[in-house]
């Protein structure tokens, strides 16, 4: 029985199982008959969902439903005031980055059967990874079976809105009429969705996009216009940053796109690819290009190059060419989470005491096996889950990685390899994903115990990649 009830309510537009949290509610009827009965209904309470999991009872504030109703006239005025972004996470995909509270205040009527309600979204405490964001219009309109929006929303820093107007059907059908537009810097705030890896410095960005067709089927016309634009990108200067990209129905188009990355860097772009059909073929697909540049995070610090074809579609992207990676170093993940419970402790005690290493039983008469070649071997979970999530869509058509010269791979205090050599990617950008290549360790070290093993550099030393063993050479 619960099987089957939880299949029909994950079918549902919402899923209760989803929501948490407690509603109190005051609710009163008067009239003395069915055809002049008034309501006045107030709830409060705190709602919350399981599926943001930043967002717990103490991190958000109660809200409030006001409804007051003719209920003979069937019309009548309302107010839903703070509910978090994160419930929209139940409709739709939310970024986390966006943080705050929303609301509707407005009206309704159904006479004739036919449902209409004005109304204006509110914001409160609105927030994109720190940028306040401000509500200049939000106008709702439903009646019968289309919505018709007119809203601008901007940062509170910019005198540009991004400008959102137009029709949009509540079935697949009917037709789309919306229109975009954005100029100088009204898109700036955007860059807030990247969590900080992507800021806005300068320059204007010129948005108008006319959106047509069906929801089953739609259709985009209009572009988008960077001028000397400067960003940075995970804290490196992209400078005189210049684009144009046409929208054309189904297709977007780089007529142009040309940018200085950091000192001596530079990035180009020039194609086509499709929006949503990733069965279209382009003559001349989308192509990036990308000469040395440098990449520093917590975990590299390497001079990457590119020559990147990107096909299929934008929701599907399919990327094939060649990315280099030269002269700096790539470390090995650890996990920061150095905290222990006693119990925890000494389970894990216990099974450093229950667990024999390889080398402990090493008769140093066959040669040692320190990596498990075994899909189903914690190493191998261990990588298949170090993927990020949510890229699963991006795949890899024989995309070749080249590694070296001066390329270090560490393991800190484990190892540390000079490689070179080469891998092949096919698949999805997810635990399935299929490498092959050899990478040759050119020079390096283990350590096990006190003892440190250096490298024969007289010897073939290689790491190589099959599908069949998984990520795990």
């Amino acid at each position: 029985y619960r099987e089957e009830i939880a299949e029909k309510n994950s079918q549902s537009f919402i899923n209760p199982y989803d929501l948490n949290g407690n509603v109190n509610a005051d609710i009163t009827l008067k009239g003395t008959n069915l055809s002049n009965l008034k309501l006045k209904a107030k709830a409060f309470g705190k709602v919350w969902t399981d599926k943001y999991d930043v967002i717990s009872n103490k991190d958000i504030k109660p809200f409030n439903v006001t409804l007051i109703g003719d209920l003979g006239a069937a019309k009548g005025n309302f107010l839903l005031d703070d509910f978090n972004f994160s419930l929209l996470s139940l409709v739709a995909p939310i970024p986390s980055a966006i943080d705050g509270y929303f609301g509707l205040k407005g009206e309704y009527s159904f006479a004739n059967r036919s449902p209409e309600v004005k109304a204006e979204l509110v914001i409160e405490d609105t927030k994109i990874d720190n940028r306040s964001i401000v509500l200049d219009d939000g106008g709702i309109l439903l009646k019968e079976d289309y919505l018709q929006l007119d809203i601008a929303l901007r940062d509170e820093s910019s005198v540009n809105p991004v400008e959102l107007s137009g029709v949009y059907p509540l079935n697949n059908s009917s037709p789309i009429d919306l229109k975009v537009e954005s100029h100088g810097d009204g898109l700036a705030f955007l860059t807030g969705l990247s969590k900080g890896n992507v800021s806005w410095i300068s320059g204007t960005a010129d948005l108008s996009l006319i959106v047509r067709g069906t929801p089953a089927t739609p259709a985009a016309n209009g572009f988008v216009v960077l001028k000397n634009s400067d960003l940075l990108f995970q804290n490196k200067e992209v400078k005189n940053l210049n684009s144009t990209i046409v929208f054309d129905f189904n297709r977007v188009e780089v007529q142009e796109l040309k940018a200085k990355i950091g000192a001596n860097s530079f990035i180009n772009s020039k194609g086509a690819i499709s929006l949503f059909d990733s069965q279209l073929i382009e003559s001349k697909p989308l192509f990036f290009s990308v000469d040395k540049t440098r990449i520093k995070t917590e975990f590299t610090d390497m001079n990457v190059s590119s020559n990147i074809f990107v096909r299929g579609s934008i929701l599907k992207p399919q990327l094939a060419g060649e990315v280099s990676i030269s002269e700096g170093s790539i470390s090995a993940k650890r996990s920061k989470n150095s905290a222990k419970t006693s119990s925890g402790s000494s389970q894990e005690s216990k099974l450093k005491k229950d667990r024999r290493l390889p080398e402990q039983v090493w008769n140093q008469n066959e040669p040692l096996v320190l990596f498990i070649q075994d899909e189903n071997a914690p190493a191998s979970r261990m990588v298949s889950g170090g993927f990020p999530g949510g890229f699963g869509s991006i795949t890899f058509d024989n995309l070749k990685l080249i590694l070296g010269p001066s390329l270090r791979l560490l393991s800190q205090p484990l190892a540390s390899f000079e490689t070179n050599g080469f891998l092949f990617l096919n698949g999805a950008f997810d635990e399935t994903l299929n490498v092959s290549g050899v990478i040759k360790l050119v020079s390096g070290y283990v350590n096990l115990f006190t003892t440190t093993f250096n490298i024969d550099q007289n010897e073939p030393n290689v790491a190589v990649f099959v599908p069949s063993m998984g990520l795990v050479p």
